[in-house]
């Protein structure tokens, strides 16, 4: 599925483990509790994409676009994210232990509670993040946007 066009799409409960969206554009796609477990999502265009609880475990989404985006709940366990655009993302509750998001651009995402245990954000832009109770890479809790 190298390139596919599946711009607005329901993919609810879709298995897509291992799938090959190299450059898919899946805009405003509906992955609503879909399973993309190592999935390869390489410079794909998901923004404005609705995945609340998408599991995205080990999943390969280097230099992928997923601004303004809802992720809450998702799991990206050890998943590639260096060098995405996550731009107003909605990561809160994600899972993102282990995750690469070195040089990833998370400018004014919401990670409120979400876990970055053993995450490397290395380059990341984290400018506006709310991090409100987040678990940082260190294991230390962020009170960064809390009230």
């Amino acid at each position: 599925m190298t390139n596919a066009n599946l711009q607005g799409a329901d993919l609810t409960l879709a298995n897509l483990e291992r799938a090959n969206l190299t450059n898919a554009n899946l805009v405003a796609a509906r992955l609503f509790d879909a399973d993309l477990t190592s999935a390869t999502l390489e410079n794909a265009k998901l923004d404005k994409v609705f995945a609340p609880v998408v599991i995205l475990y080990e999943a390969n989404l280097k230099g992928a676009t997923l601004s303004l985006g809802d992720l809450t709940g998702a799991s990206m366990a050890s998943s590639d994210l260096s060098n995405t655009y996550l731009y107003r993302t909605k990561l809160s509750y994600a899972d993102l232990q282990n995750a690469n998001l070195s040089g990833a651009n998370l400018t004014e995402a919401n990670l409120t509670e979400a876990n970055l245990t053993g995450a490397n954000l290395t380059g990341a832009n984290l400018t506006g993040a709310n991090l409100c109770n987040a678990t940082m890479p260190d294991g230390t809790v962020s009170q960064q946007g809390c009230p």
